[in-house]
């Protein structure tokens, strides 16, 4: 048996990919904001990795530059928090954000600041999927400054920030599945 591939040739008198590509970045309210996203496998289940993640009032115990971290109002419905907020401090920065959060139940959180001191655009969003004895957590950071210098040095440490938190996610993971006093605040 004789197999013959045949190059195919394919003409087009547009670019789809190119114009779907600019037309998203001229709808995009923001194109000049940083993206990053991160994913990680975690060798623990998937509720306690979305409740580390949904417990925003939780993150000044273990996520580095945290001063403080609260949780508003919750939805009346799914008691999932709906505004949340912390502080970060480092050297003379000190900012509180202050985010509307959608989460859906073990899978996803969503967060959209709602106060723009220092940033024009500050989201991210969390996924979180079951892969059996572990699971697969990704995380989607979208952000500008509103100042072109905070966005140029920020874009040399934005990678560094991001593993940090990463990492820090991970530790309390650790210490929250060792320690039954600490998991009972995450039920």
């Amino acid at each position: 048996m004789i197999i013959v591939y045949r190059p195919v040739f394919r003409r087009s008198i547009f670019n789809l990919s190119k114009i779907s590509k600019q037309l998203s970045k001229e709808t995009d309210e923001y194109p000049n904001a940083q993206r990053y996203t991160i994913v990680k496998k975690f060798q623990y289940p998937k509720p306690i990795i979305y409740q580390l993640i949904s417990r925003v009032d939780l993150y000044n115990e273990f996520i580095p530059y945290c001063t403080s971290s609260f949780i508003n109002e919750r939805d009346s419905i799914t008691n999932e928090p709906s505004i949340a907020g912390l502080r970060v401090g480092f050297q003379s920065f000190n900012e509180e954000f202050t985010c509307e959060l959608q989460c859906l139940k073990d899978n996803k959180v969503i967060a959209k600041s709602i106060t723009h001191s220092l940033f024009k655009i500050l989201e991210t969003e969390w996924n979180v999927k079951d892969e059996g004895d572990y699971c697969i957590a990704k995380l989607e950071l979208k952000y500008e400054f509103k100042s072109s210098l905070y966005n140029q040095v920020s874009s040399i440490f934005a990678k560094n920030v991001s593993n940090l938190m990463i990492n820090a996610f991970n530790k309390r993971a650790l210490e929250v599945s060792n320690n039954n006093k600490l998991l009972q605040k995450y039920i």
